[in-house]
């Protein structure tokens, strides 16, 4: 079965404009339990109860309530025959045939490989207080190079030489974080905190030739998504 997930969302990130923060790192999360039908599953052969997602999702009663809420509110989640149905206009599971990614990306679209084991390793390292500093990876996805997981302005670039890297301020910019925090930022976001495939790593990385950062390249571990089909080319990176 495959190891990631289908994201599909607009640049602008409107998806998920009317949910928190913390609420789009959690529903980034369920997604990584989507099976083939459309419906979130609990494992291969159970499909998932409210009971399960509140467990999973290691909330309180009232915390889940409210999120479930939102979810069903703003369309993403759907109960149906007792099953959770998943927007599938944003996630899906499968393959994505040619000519339905060729009219996603003429809509400006973002597609992206949500990478089911990286993403959970995340989350369940996480506490509930730092969803929302998590959602911070998830925000910055559609700005994600397809081919080399650096942060730029032209993802869709594939001459290396030719994207449009972005720098921590304007990084701060699209997340709406203060800039004036950023050395905050860097330590919530850049330590190599997390345990992939039983090593330590970071899930997101600043690389820079200068001490002040004046030149900083961001790249995205490519263990937690990766958009592209040239895997050799970035695997590297997962060394960080």
């Amino acid at each position: 079965s495959e190891k990631f997930i289908w994201v599909i969302q607009n640049r602008s990130m409107d998806n998920f404009k009317e949910i928190t923060s913390s609420d789009t790192t959690r529903i980034l999360f369920l997604s990584t339990y989507l099976g083939y039908d459309g419906y979130l599953m609990f494992n291969r052969k159970t499909p998932m109860s409210k009971s399960n997602m509140c467990t999973l999702l290691k909330l309180s009663k009232r915390e889940f309530q409210y999120f479930y809420k939102e979810l069903v509110n703003n369309n993403i989640l759907e109960l149906k025959n007792e099953k959770l149905y998943i927007n599938q206009d944003i996630f899906g599971k499968g393959n994505l045939s040619n000519n339905k990614v060729a009219k996603l990306i003429q809509q400006d679209k973002s597609i992206t490989r949500l990478y089911i084991d990286g993403v959970r390793e995340l989350y369940n390292k996480s506490t509930s207080t730092s969803h929302k500093t998590l959602s911070y990876i998830f925000q910055i996805l559609p700005y994600v190079n397809r081919q080399y997981n650096i942060i730029c302005f032209n993802p869709l670039e594939n001459n290396l030489d030719n994207i449009k890297c972005m720098s921590l301020g304007e990084f701060c910019n699209i997340i709406s974080y203060n800039s004036h925090n950023i050395r905050r930022l860097q330590r919530n976001l850049f330590e190599p905190t997390f345990n992939i495939h039983g090593r330590t790593t970071n899930a997101i990385c600043c690389v820079s030739k200068s001490l002040n950062n004046s030149d900083c390249r961001i790249f995205i571990n490519p263990m937690v998504y990766y958009a592209g089909d040239k895997w050799q080319e970035v695997e590297i990176l997962g060394n960080f």
